[in-house]
Parts: structure tokens; sequence; C-alpha cells
């Protein structure tokens, strides 16, 4: 179902050359790693002197989400009015932090959520060529990179039972020429494939009856067809990304909030701690590897970089070996607040974003975790940061920041 939209504010053109590293298509960027070993974010920044700021920008309403980088540009959404109906989607101008365009669209599904929360809740997404901007409220719309409608659905309107007054939170994923959304709720609980040019539906399969907060993740294993995996406090389901066939099923309840993460032939899962599994090619089954109880990420999703996994929960961060789940040391975080983003690492530093907009910079050892800056926003983040070239981009409560080395 498509529909018109509102009037789109302003259109400049765009002519950008992109690299690999300046580009941060989705919720936790490429392959869903929240990992960009060449990028080398300034280590300390500080919003009060602008220290390290290259700019910041002041959006039309709040976010849960985090931002994305392509093509030059960095899009984020916004939501704001009574109930949070009003809903953005927003283009800066990564170079200079000037907004290119924004579309200024109402919400045709259920809106209300938690306080702490905002319908914008879900990272948008982007398959290079369109940007797809998700709601907590399912509305969906897919734009060009100058900003003007190529589709949109109510998802909210195709299925009326889809949602729950805390809000969803499922951010979606770009794979194979498919949009998949993740719609988890107490009534129309369902997984979907949308086809990213058209819009049309591809696939749609029934989930749980059950709130889940969690993202469709991507598996891209070489010499195999993609496939996306889906987790929820029942199930962890893996299906074929074009189809939506399911190719393995684990009845086996995971975490409602943390996202898997699949990386060559290994699956990790928020699940009793955390739990990682191998493909079977030839079973097409999920083979347990091993299980770690004191490995738990918490809202965050995990991160593994090389031999090396990290979770983080209630200002703890716990680091592992990723090949057996052995548990190498803990650090703390003081004053940490409460964390749902997602941490990033950039060569051997972790940069891990609080509810209160610190950030605490530490360096990955092999034996230990040193903290060696501590960094102030001044305003909540939700979201996860982006990583382009050498610079994070911060989407927090009201702005959207660039943080780069001053020349």
């Amino acid at each position: 179902m498509r529909y018109g939209l509102g009037l789109l504010l302003s259109v400049i053109p765009l002519q950008y050359a992109s690299s690999e590293t300046s580009q941060w298509l989705q919720f936790r960027g490429p392959a869903a790693s929240s990992h960009q070993p060449q990028a080398s974010p300034p280590i300390q920044f500080d919003a009060a002197s602008g220290k390290n700021v290259s700019w910041q920008v002041d959006l039309p309403g709040r976010s849960a989400g985090g931002a994305i980088a392509v093509d030059g540009q960095v899009i984020a959404t916004s939501s704001s009015g009574m109930d949070q109906r009003r809903i953005f989607i927003s283009s800066v101008s990564s170079k200079t932090g000037e907004i290119l365009w924004e579309q200024n669209i109402v919400a045709r599904g259920r809106p209300f959520c938690h306080p702490y929360s905002a319908n914008a809740a879900p990272t948008p997404a982007s398959d290079g060529e369109r940007i797809f901007a998700f709601y907590s409220s399912n509305d969906l719309v897919a734009l060009n990179l100058k900003g003007e409608v190529v589709w949109y659905r109510s998802l909210g309107s195709e299925f009326p039972k889809a949602g729950n007054d805390t809000g969803m939170s499922s951010s979606p994923l770009v794979i194979d020429d498919t949009l998949v959304v993740q719609v988890e709720c107490q009534g129309d609980s369902f997984a979907a494939g949308i086809d990213t040019k058209s819009g049309e539906l591809l696939w749609k399969i029934e989930r749980p009856h059950q709130a889940n907060w969690s993202s469709p993740a991507p598996w891209v294993r070489q010499g195999s067809e993609s496939m996306v995996v889906l987790t929820s406090g029942v199930d962890v389901k893996v299906v074929n990304a074009r189809s939506g066939v399911t190719l393995a099923t684990l009845d086996k309840g995971a975490s409602t909030i943390s996202s898997a993460l699949a990386i060559d032939d290994r699956l990790y899962v928020a699940a009793d701690g955390m739990t990682a599994y191998q493909w079977n090619a030839t079973t097409n089954k999920l083979d347990k590897l091993w299980q770690s109880n004191k490995l738990e990420p918490g809202n965050s999703s995990p991160i593994v970089f090389g031999a090396t996994v990290v979770a983080l929960k209630g200002g703890v961060l716990t680091v592992a070996d990723a090949q057996d789940g052995s548990i190498r040391y803990k650090t703390r975080l003081p004053d940490s607040g409460s964390i749902w983003s997602t941490p990033v690492v950039c060569k051997d530093n972790l940069y891990v974003f609080t509810d209160t907009g610190r950030c605490f910079v530490l360096t990955i050892g092999e034996k230990s975790a040193e903290i060696v800056a501590t960094n102030e926003l001044g305003e909540m983040v939700l979201g996860s940061p982006a990583v382009s070239d050498d610079s994070l981009l911060v989407r927090s409560n009201t702005k959207l920041w660039k943080i780069a080395k001053s020349e």
C-alpha cells in the first residue's frame, strides 16, 4: 500500500565522492559489526568548549535511534508534536553541517511510546541509492538521496494490532535488495521482507506474540545465500533474505533488546548470557560452540573483532575470547548511568555513549581495558553512533553532532 506524502521542504542536488569508510548505512554499520578498523575518530572532545566538534545541528524533534552516513549526507529521524505523531527525516551535509533537505509527515500508525523513548526510535537504513526511515508507529518511507519520496507503507494501517504502548524500536535491515523489518508485539506480530525499489511485500512470516525490540541481523557467508537472523524471547530463526524461507530455527529464547551478530560461519546471540553457534553447511543447522552466562550484552548488542568479543551490561565491560567464550577480564565504567546504545570499535579504541551524553573511550588490550578519555556532550544519547572516515556521527536527544579532529 503506497500513499502520497506531505510537502518536500527543500531539495539541494548533491554530488559527493563516497568511499567505503565514509559509508555507515544502517544500525551497527557494515555487516552490523559496530566495527570500523580503519577509522581514527578523536579520543577527546567536549561540547562546552567545542573541542573536536566539527558541528552540531538542532533537529525538529526527539530520537532514540542513531544516524547513518551515505554519499556525503548524514541522515537522522525525529518525532515531535502531540503523541509524537509528527515524524521527520533530515539530511545534513557531513562536511558543513548544513541541512540539505527535510521531509515532514504525519504518522498513521500508533505513535505511543514510553516517555524515555520516541516514535523515531529505529535507526534508518540505506542501500546507497535510497533511504529507508522506519518509526515506532510502523510508518515506513523510502526516499531517494535528493529527499524525494519513492514509496511509503503504513504497516500500522495494514496491520492495526501491530504496536504496543511502550513503543517499537527494531531497526530495518537492507540486504539483497530487500528491506527487512521486525514488527513483533502482542498483537499483529510478524517479520517482513519488502522490495527496496518498489515497496512491494516479498514475504511475511508470523512471529511470537510478545513485545520484542531486537533488530534483524544480516548473515552473509561466502558462496552462500544471504540470510537474516531474527531473535525473540521465544526463538532464534534464520531465514533467506530474499524469500523469507526458514533455513534454521532454535527453540530457545534470546534477549528482546540486544540483537544478534553473525561473522563468517559464526553466530553470536544474547541467550543464557551469550551463546555462539557454528553454521553446519552439511546439515544446514546451527551447532552450539560455547555458552557463557558471565558474558551478557544487556541493552547493547555484542561486538566481535578479531578473536575478541565485547559485552556491556550495567556499566560493566566484559571482554572474552571469541573462540571459546572464556572471560579475559572485566572493567567497570565509573558513573556510567544507563547505556542503551551499542558501542563502536575503531582500531583498538571502544567508544561507549551513556544516556547522560557521556562518552568513555577505552583501549581494548589482551589483559586489560584502559579508559583513555571521558567526554561530555551534555545531552541524552540513546542511539548508537555512526562512524564515517575519521569522525563520529552522534544523534543525541535533540541534536546531531559530528565529532572530528579540529584542523
